[in-house]
């Protein structure tokens, strides 16, 4: 059967026997006017990077979601395109031929991981000193499992990047932006081991907390705590590189270069590596909605994107 292709679709569209892949939902709760409880469920869909919100409020499909864990799987679905708060939302009212014939590659974005790691590979070379490249080998290179997994994963379920190899891909351009910072100040040169470092390490739990761009069961436990355990079962190694205080600051980067979102920052190198990231991850994240068409038509003619709460005109 046909995949949906959530890039060409218009409010009032019928959905018949259209593959879908989910990429997210949960169940939710609706309170009728005169009290009466109604649950249904709610998420989203991804196909090549677009992402929109799905609903089922069919008592019986309601139970098979309710009962199964769909979440990156394909079924094929019919239903209708919906309009909610501006946006098209895919009403499902019903499965159609149970053999499915597409497989996940079909509908999630691959970035070319081999060109991505090699980029990323030269940057440490050019880049960092001797003793960075020694801490790198530590945590990144002398580990396949590490490497292999940091190559493919997603950056996130949908804030940015999330694609294969999106965590890698945020990885080289955040080092890439910290490199400007390095040069746009020269103050900052005597402290580019504990930047570059901070940067490379700071997602790196996210191999942990993700696993094909969804995250696992143990993901109550944030990739920053994930990270740091990383660093603690290598500690006796990486402290015949780096000095204590120097091991402590990459901690502390780690935990809090979410920044004001979760632990705040205690050191000023994690609140750095916290403002690198938000440009990053915040720039990609619109670029990502303009490129998918993840946009809103406004009544005054204007085209917006919607972030952090606020409808920006395009």
């Amino acid at each position: 059967m046909a995949i949906l292709d959530l890039r060409q679709l218009k409010i009032g569209d019928s959905v018949t026997n259209k593959a879908v892949y989910f990429s997210s939902y949960e169940l939710a709760v609706w309170q009728k006017p005169k009290g009466e409880k109604q649950t249904y469920v709610k998420g989203f869909v991804t196909y090549k990077g677009r992402e929109i919100a799905f609903s089922i409020w069919s008592a019986t499909l309601v139970e098979i979601f309710k009962n199964n864990d769909l979440v990156g799987h394909i079924l094929n679905i019919s239903g209708e395109i919906k309009e909610f708060k501006k946006q098209p939302q895919l009403s499902i009212t019903g499965f159609g031929d149970p053999e499915v014939t597409h497989t996940t590659d079909e509908f999630i974005e691959k970035l070319n991981v081999d060109l991505l790691f090699s980029e990323f590979a030269d940057f440490i070379k050019t880049n960092f000193t001797e003793s960075m490249k020694k801490v790198a080998n530590i945590i990144f290179f002398k580990d396949k499992a590490i490497i292999d997994r940091f190559k493919v994963e997603f950056a996130g379920e949908k804030m940015h990047d999330a694609k294969v190899g999106g965590v890698l891909n945020h990885s080289l351009k955040g080092l890439r932006l910290t490199k400007t910072l390095i040069e746009n100040d020269s103050r900052l040169e005597q402290y580019k081991c504990i930047l570059y470092l901070g940067w490379l390490f700071h997602d790196i739990g996210k191999i942990f907390e993700m696993h094909d761009g969804h995250y696992t069961e143990n993901s109550f436990v944030s990739h920053r705590i994930t990270g740091i355990e990383l660093l603690v079962q290598n500690k006796i190694e990486l402290l015949t590189v780096l000095s204590e205080r120097e091991y402590y600051i990459l901690i502390s980067i780690l935990e809090g270069h979410h920044g004001e979102y979760e632990s705040k920052a205690k050191t000023i190198w994690a609140y750095i590596i916290h403002l690198v990231d938000m440009l990053e991850s915040q720039t990609t994240g619109i670029m990502d909605k303009l490129h998918t068409g993840n946009i809103t038509l406004k009544d005054n003619g204007n085209t917006t994107v919607y972030v952090n709460g606020e409808n920006l005109v395009v």
